[in-house]
C-alpha cells in the first residue's frame, strides 16, 4: 500500500558512475540490498517518481512499419526509465504480455512497456506486444502492457488516461 512506500532521491556523478553499465550495476545493487531488508516486499529504481510532481519528461516516437512522419508531427508521450520490480512494487497490473525481468540488461535488445492508454491510442484494435517503437532513431520492442492508472495518492479525474512509455 501507498502508506508502506518509502522512496529516496540521489545523484550519480564523476568518474565512478561514467557510464550507463557502471550506473545500471549500483541501482541493481541498491536494489538487492533493499530487498533484503527487514520487512521489505518489493524494491524498484525509477528516473522519475510518479505522483511526485516532478517535471515531467516526454518522447516523440514512430511505430516500426508505418510510414514515416516528420519529427514534428511525430506522436509523443510521457516516458519514464523504470527497474524490473517497478511494477510490482507500485502494484502496475499486467494486461498483456510481461513487465521487465532478469532477461532484460543492458546487454539485451531495448524493450519498453507500455500502458493502456497509449496501447488504445497507438495500436486500436492491434495486439501492441511484439511491435516496435523508434524513439530517437533507436528501436524498442513492446514487452507489455500494463493497465492505465493514476500514481497520485489523490488521483483528480482523468489521471489514469494519459499515455505512457517505460
Amino acid at each position: 500500500p501507498a502508506d508502506h512506500l518509502l522512496t529516496m532521491r540521489f545523484r550519480l556523478s564523476g568518474a565512478t558512475y561514467a557510464n550507463t553499465a557502471l550506473q545500471v550495476q549500483f541501482f541493481d545493487d541498491v536494489v538487492e540490498r533493499v530487498e533484503h531488508l527487514p520487512g521489505v516486499t518489493a524494491a524498484a529504481v525509477t528516473y522519475r517518481i510518479p505522483a511526485a510532481n516532478q517535471f515531467p519528461s516526454s518522447a516523440r516516437f514512430q511505430v516500426e512499419g508505418r510510414p514515416p512522419v516528420p519529427l514534428a508531427r511525430q506522436p509523443e508521450s510521457d516516458t519514464n526509465l523504470v527497474s524490473r520490480d517497478f511494477f510490482k512494487t507500485l502494484g502496475g497490473p499486467l494486461r498483456a504480455g510481461r513487465v521487465f525481468d532478469k532477461q532484460d540488461s543492458p546487454n539485451s535488445p531495448d524493450a519498453v512497456v507500455i500502458n493502456q492508454a497509449f496501447a488504445r491510442k497507438i495500436f486500436a484494435g492491434e495486439d501492441p506486444v511484439g511491435r516496435t517503437v523508434l524513439m530517437l532513431h533507436q528501436p524498442f520492442k513492446v514487452i507489455g502492457v500494463i493497465g492505465s492508472r493514476s500514481w497520485a495518492a489523490q488521483p483528480a479525474p482523468g489521471d489514469d488516461q494519459f499515455d505512457a512509455i517505460y
